[in-house]
């Protein structure tokens, strides 16, 4: 009785042990799951109230900026009409990130992410490794920034190692590690929609390109991008009926079929008779073997060597018109710089030559009243 006692505890306590050890590899698989950049806070509470809270703490809003900044959007947008501001909703963003199932291995890039609303919802609804936001506009910019500041401490911690904010041109940034771009792209013109689809096409095969405006049809070297979903239907701040497009970059390079010519049967070597035949024999078999193996190699320097000198020759060709495209966008930025000097001169010498006329009718005021 007492053995049936002692197996019966014995077995618990193996269960338990067991138990326990199962629970301690779910738990370090879960976390290697989710990856070292992952979010790992308690959601008890929702995205949007995350960023329904900070926003309305910050009074953070893209709609109001200088006129100066007005100014520089519409000349880098090169588009001539009045250009407002708009995001894409709550609901819509939700939407589109259960079409995108992004992971840890993600890297998500906002070009022209205004107050950066898009860059935070993804940084607390997915395990993306890294959401950056690009914004020209410097007050938005700054209020991107702000509004992490303005929220709970235990979700600044989660996500501020992983949503960055850049102010500069998107055109000129690095975004080459990118695995998803976000355009919110109504308001650009199709000069710059060109550019940008040039600059797009360089990028990894694999790429997915999320935009409300359809991509520029421009030529890319062994590469396209393929209309992989429209997404219709779509709640912008401006609109409850845009449709969303969705590209993937995928290459058209494809594999040349490699045919080779059948060789002769080897000859049946004798093995009675003279040594001498046999060894004739032998060597023009050798001679025939190696004039085949040379015939192969040649054939693989031909059929391969050819294409890899080709795309070089279109490599460098791309390389020298994006340097040349660099230089012109370089010096189209120092006429505008320059303009813009000159128009603060200008203005500065009104405002002193007021000043003076300011000056001289006092002064002659003055006098009148002593004659």
């Amino acid at each position: 009785m007492s053995y049936k006692v002692l197996f019966l505890v014995l077995g618990v306590v193996i269960t338990f042990e067991v138990d326990a050890k199962r629970k301690e590899y779910q738990e370090e698989y879960e976390e290697e799951s989710r990856g070292d950049n992952s979010y790992t806070y308690s959601k008890s509470f929702s995205s949007k109230v995350v960023l329904d809270n900070a926003y309305t703490k910050g009074d953070i809003s893209g709609y109001v900026i200088p006129d100066k900044e007005r100014s520089k959007i519409k000349r880098k947008m090169l588009n001539p009409e009045e250009i407002i501001y708009g995001e894409i909703t709550y609901e819509a963003t939700k939407n589109l990130l259960e079409y995108l199932k992004l992971t840890n291995r993600d890297v998500v890039y906002d070009l022209g992410s205004g107050v950066g609303k898009f860059c935070y919802q993804i940084a607390l609804d997915t395990p993306v490794k890294k959401v950056v936001g690009i914004e020209l506009c410097p007050t938005r910019f700054s209020n991107a920034r702000k509004a992490m500041s303005m929220m709970e401490d235990d979700v600044r911690v989660s996500i501020e190692k992983r949503v960055f904010f850049k102010e500069e041109d998107f055109l000129k940034s690095d975004i080459t590690d990118a695995t998803v771009i976000f355009l919110c792209s109504t308001p650009y013109s199709d000069e710059l929609m060109k550019k940008l689809t040039k600059k797009l096409g360089g990028l990894p095969v694999g790429l997915r390109v999320v935009t409300l405006k359809e991509l520029a049809p421009v030529t890319l070297v062994d590469r396209s991008f393929v209309l992989v979903s429209t997404l219709a239907h779509t709640k912008m701040s401006w609109s409850n009926d845009m449709d969303v497009y969705v590209y993937e970059l995928q290459s058209t390079k494809q594999a040349k079929p490699v045919v080779f010519e059948h060789a002769e049967e080897p000859k049946e070597l004798s093995i009675s008779g003279d040594l001498e035949k046999e060894h004739l024999l032998f060597e023009k078999f050798f001679e025939e073997s190696n004039a085949e193996l040379d015939s192969a190699e040649s054939f693989f320097k031909s059929g391969f060597d050819k294409p890899m000198k080709l795309d070089r020759e279109k490599t460098k060709a791309e390389e020298k018109a994006r340097e040349r495209e660099e230089k012109k966008e370089a010096k189209q930025l120092a006429r505008e710089k320059r303009q813009e000097e000159k128009e603060d001169r200008k203005q500065k010498e009104e405002l002193k030559k007021a000043k003076k006329h300011a000056k001289e009718d006092s002064i002659d005021a003055v006098f009148g009243e002593l004659k």
